[in-house]
């Protein structure tokens, strides 16, 4: 069967959106959305002790308490090593807590240390926490002044975690206004992250408004850059409507990219439209993009697209189906534990990571044990990006109920 998708095609539109969700203020699409922050990941080996330091407090030996005590001690004297030594001591599952109870009053009543401490975290969810944090506390105290901090923010670790929390947070109360303080700035690309990133918030929250709102702008690049963004924000939960934007984009390498992400997140929603959509599209470089993310969103080499002769409905190379065959590829024991790696991989990052990665899977590849995973360390994370991506990823109101009730989201 004849391979509809060269393999430098795929890597070339893999490898493209990549580099378009950065440059779109779009990365992992609901990243800070709500307010996220990372996961608790599983305990980080102790850091061998140097000459003069201390060694580090056994995990059993140290209870969160005590842990905020310590931490807080460090901080204080702007001993960020041993902030983190002790950080790193504590379980998992208590630490993303520890982090927050330091924050928080620190971005209160001492910006510029909660700054130092955020930029002494390490990479990932404990940074990612203590960002959200500040942000909030900046954006509630002086919209003006946290944008300015967001804009500035040298540590490159936070630069985007920073201007999209920042964004978010300022466009809350009022989508329009915050939108017109961050256009009327000077031009930068650090300026137009932050649009991108406030503009994809707008449509996730209230997509008629966000679009009203987009065709109103003047034609030309930074009314392209924010369709852009809207159409990525949209392609995770309404794929029709980003295939509406497509139209409004001129021909060129960010609109392919966008056909790629909507082939991406449609085909895990609902394979037999997805397939319909990339083959009414012209022949070219179009319709290679939307099957490039058709591809991605099946799995990638384990499961190869292809058009039945007798059907329109998508079967995989060698699946081992007969022709017309609709089911799903046969995955095999060797395909779960790669997609189990991958999805460790992502939820180490964060969980927004590996939300992102279970959407972009097949639905029979997204199993249950995953899905309990990710809802239990993102759910007392931020219960609200928790909630809205159960919302719209699982199907079954009971195991919607369940999986919410079982992560103790307020209310359930």
């Amino acid at each position: 069967m004849r391979r509809l998708i060269p393999h430098r095609v795929s890597k070339r539109i893999g490898s493209a959106v990549a580099e378009l969700y950065a440059t779109a203020g779009l990365i992992a699409v609901v990243s800070l959305s709500g307010g996220c922050a990372g996961d608790t990941g599983p305990a980080r080996p102790p850091r061998m002790p140097t000459m003069g330091t201390t060694p580090p407090t056994p995990v059993a030996a140290i209870s969160a308490d005590a842990g905020l005590a310590q931490a807080a001690a460090a901080a204080s004297q702007d001993d960020l090593a041993a902030m983190v030594r002790v950080l790193e001591a504590l379980p998992p599952d208590v630490r993303i807590g520890v982090v927050r109870a330091l924050v928080a009053p620190l971005a209160q009543q001492d910006f510029p240390r909660a700054n130092r401490v955020a930029e002494g975290l390490p990479v990932g969810s404990m940074q990612a926490t203590a960002i959200e944090i500040i942000a909030q506390a900046q954006v509630d105290r002086d919209p003006d002044a946290a944008i300015a901090w967001a804009l500035a923010v040298s540590a490159p670790s936070m630069q985007s975690g920073a201007r999209q929390a920042t964004a978010e947070r300022a466009l809350a109360p009022a989508p329009q206004p915050a939108l017109a303080r961050l256009r009327a700035l000077p031009a930068s690309p650090a300026r137009d992250e932050m649009l991108g990133y406030a503009a994809a918030a707008w449509a996730r929250h209230d997509a008629p408004a966000a679009l009203a709102w987009l065709r109103a702008l003047a034609p030309g690049a930074e009314k392209d850059r924010m369709t852009t963004s809207i159409g990525f924000a949209l392609a995770q939960s309404d794929p029709p409507r980003a295939v509406e934007l497509l139209a409004t984009l001129p021909e060129g390498r960010d609109r392919r990219v966008l056909i790629g992400a909507i082939g991406q997140t449609w085909v895990a929603r609902d394979a037999d439209q997805a397939w319909r959509w990339a083959q009414q599209l012209p022949e070219g470089a179009s319709r290679e993009a939307a099957l490039a993310g058709i591809e991605t969103g099946l799995g990638g080499a384990g499961a190869r697209v292809a058009r039945s002769s007798s059907s329109t409905g998508l079967r995989s190379r060698g699946g081992g189906g007969p022709s017309g065959d609709t089911s799903a590829p046969t995955l095999g024991v060797g395909r779960d534990d790669g997609l189990r790696r991958k999805f460790n991989e992502a939820l180490r990052e964060s969980p927004v990571n590996a939300a992102s990665y279970l959407t972009s899977l097949p639905a029979p590849d997204r199993r249950d044990d995953m899905i309990d995973e990710l809802v239990r360390r993102w759910a007392p994370i931020n219960p609200d990006a928790a909630k809205t991506w159960i919302d719209h990823n699982i199907a079954s109101p009971a195991r919607r109920e369940q999986l919410l009730r079982e992560a103790k989201v307020p209310g359930y």
